[in-house]
């Protein structure tokens, strides 16, 4: 099991204030410049920093804010690995997180969260799966003590955002989605990092060593949805009004709408 715990970085941390962007684990290389940074300047720039990094592996990324909402309009379609675009948007949001939509480049991701007692995502998760190591997925510890598990999305299917028939505490986002990479770091010191022992996300999306959603996710995730739809098919509804009703109601159940994690 991945001991979650809220990632933070404390002002005056020697062990992170003189440090660029950190990856694999932990892993970081000495930048000088930020023993001059306060708290703020020192988020952006590791921020910054890791930018880079997602584009030289191909992996688009597009800038929003530290209430993790995108500044800038069709995020996914603008999303980009372009070097030069990439600074030029950091450059006019300098405070931003760094924002991926993990459908676009053919991943899904599986997000544990543990916002109060009754909604333990990451108790949920192991009992649905096991061990996450196990798995051999990357797995990044949010800024507020989540996880999310980077799987590719399954041959042959499309997998879009939501819970469906997963336990509270645990959503995904696919198709249409997006969250918070890991590099990215909050003025308060609050972070997105990987976890300890954890295969690196860019690394392994760069050698294509990212295993496929587990099949106990995706069955969980698509029942609600594939109930429904199959029930509006089977129904004999004749007004187009109420098909679209039942339809609509099986995508907002599996999440199909947008939110970011």
């Amino acid at each position: 099991m991945v001991a979650p715990a809220v990632n933070h970085i404390e002002e005056g941390d020697a062990s992170a204030s003189p440090f660029g962007a950190r990856r694999s684990g932990g892993k970081a290389w000495f930048n000088p410049a930020n023993h001059r940074l306060d708290a703020a300047q020192r988020a952006a720039r590791l921020t910054r920093d890791a930018t880079l990094d997602y584009s030289e592996a191909g992996l688009p990324i597009f800038a929003a804010s530290p209430a993790k909402v995108p500044v800038i309009k069709d995020w996914e379609a603008r999303s980009t690995s372009d070097a030069e675009a990439v600074k030029m948007m950091w450059s006019q949001h300098p405070s931003a997180l760094i924002g991926l939509p993990p459908g676009k480049v053919g991943l899904v991701v599986v997000d544990l969260d543990r916002h109060d007692i009754e909604s333990d995502g990451i108790a949920e998760g192991e009992e649905i799966v096991g061990d996450f190591a196990a798995l051999g997925c990357p797995i990044v510890m949010t800024a507020g003590g989540g996880l999310h598990l980077y799987f590719k999305q399954p041959f042959g299917k499309r997998i879009g955002n939501g819970r469906g028939a997963l336990p509270k505490g645990i959503d995904v986002r696919g198709h249409g989605g997006f969250v918070i990479a890991p590099g990215s770091v909050r003025a308060d010191g609050s972070e997105w990092q990987m976890a300890p022992g954890s295969p690196d996300l860019i690394t392994a999306f760069v050698e294509g060593t990212i295993p496929e959603l587990p099949e106990a996710f995706l069955a969980q995730h698509v029942a609600i949805k594939d109930i429904l739809r199959k029930l509006a098919g089977k129904l004999d509804i004749k007004n187009a009004a109420e098909r679209v009703k039942v339809n609509t109601r099986a995508a907002v159940l599996s999440g199909d709408e947008f939110r970011s994690l």
